[in-house]
């Protein structure tokens, strides 16, 4: 548990990716791998650095491991919020912007 508090505190304070650093090495313990704060810290790094499918897998994973239902309703929140967010960008990145109306009042999607 201390060992978790402290990889948290390093992604915290040094970043995302240091604190992913920090969380694989805990990965490997047997008494933290079906620990659900440590699939949902690590969601929240990559959810972070916007690697949406690993951060989704790890929010699911922790959803695995929660007993707590207040909790499993927050990481719900969170794989929803993460779908909503990825959604925008798919429909975002539908958009052609080569292909624009002699207006230019109109940007044509995809056909």
């Amino acid at each position: 548990m201390v060992a978790l508090n402290r990889a948290a505190a390093v992604g915290f304070a040094h970043g995302p990716q240091a604190g992913l650093v920090a969380l694989d090495a805990l990965s490997r313990d047997p008494l933290l791998s079906n620990y659900s704060y440590l699939a949902s810290t690590r969601a929240h790094f990559l959810d972070a650095l916007e690697r949406n499918v690993e951060a989704r897998a790890a929010y699911e994973e922790a959803l695995e491991h929660c007993e707590n239902e207040v909790e499993r309703a927050f990481l719900r929140q969170r794989v929803k919020n993460l779908d909503a967010r990825q959604a925008s960008e798919d429909v975002t990145s539908g958009v052609n912007c080569k292909t624009v109306s002699p207006s230019l009042k109109t940007v044509e999607g995809p056909a």
